[in-house]
């Protein structure tokens, strides 16, 4: 990637020119031109890429659609600790972003976040901030799973529930704010799973044991958006210690600071 120290305009084909604002979307019919840095800075965050790139030419080029959500959280974490460079592109889901024609043409199902992987004329979209994470950390940072065939498979059962029962029914009784009584019946349940969840970290400075692994990023986000209530619940002390054990993370504090999303119970 050569150019100026303020980047370079390149063509990728199979991407739309701008659409309203700053936001890009791919599309079949035309092409977009992007801004790359170069290979020896820093991306600026006022740019709208993170990450730091190597002078090794990456296998492929990363786009990162998302919101403030708990979902698009648990994904830019993953991006941030992959330490692989990508382009943020936020969507303002109050604007109906995710239900644009172009954005549906790349996930049908209208959800954020999703990645984009360019390389050359390929581009590949990958949903789901479970499926981002798996795919960045075991590509990049294989060592946040457990040696341990059974402590792995502890923790990769403590992931499904934090992309399950614990984030659904959050999510859920968000939704169903308007309806008091059936979201506290949801909420509930959810707060059930999370404090089962995490009675490891009773004994535990982390989920599965001494060093974070793949479940404690994958849980961080539904803990971290309902940090207000875990500090009115004294019997959280707990929770609430591991999430400033968390929260001192660097990649976390990054992603944090462009998606993060807390409520105010």
């Amino acid at each position: 990637l050569a150019g100026k120290q303020a980047g370079v305009k390149r063509a990728i084909p199979g991407y739309p020119a701008k659409i309203g604002g700053n936001k890009c979307f791919p599309s079949l019919e035309q092409g977009l031109f992007i801004s790359v840095m170069p290979s020896v800075t820093c991306a600026a965050s006022a740019a709208g890429i993170s990450g730091c790139l190597s002078g090794t030419p990456q296998m492929s080029e990363i786009d990162f659609y998302y919101a403030r959500s708990g979902n698009s959280l648990r994904a830019a974490i993953a991006l941030e600790l992959s330490r692989t460079p990508y382009r943020r592109h936020e969507l303002d889901l109050s604007k109906g972003d995710h239900r644009s024609s172009d954005f549906l043409k790349m996930n049908p199902a209208g959800h954020v976040p999703i990645i984009v992987l360019t390389k050359g004329v390929t581009r590949q979209v990958l949903p789901q901030s479970g499926a981002i994470m798996e795919y960045l950390l075991r590509s990049f940072r294989p060592e946040l799973w457990p040696e341990d065939e059974v402590r792995r498979a502890l923790c990769t059962a403590s992931v499904y529930g934090a992309l399950s029962d614990i984030a659904v029914q959050n999510a859920l009784a968000r939704y169903l704010s308007g309806h008091a009584e059936a979201a506290r019946f949801v909420l509930d349940r959810m707060w059930s799973d999370l404090v089962a969840t995490f009675q490891a970290v009773k004994d535990e400075p982390y989920l599965c044991g001494s060093v974070k692994t793949i479940a404690d990023y994958a849980n961080f986000p539904v803990v971290y958006m309902r940090e207000a209530k875990l500090r009115n619940d004294h019997q959280a002390f707990h929770v609430v210690a591991w999430l400033e054990r968390m929260k001192a993370d660097d990649a976390v504090a990054r992603a944090v600071s462009f998606s993060g999303l807390q409520i105010d119970d």
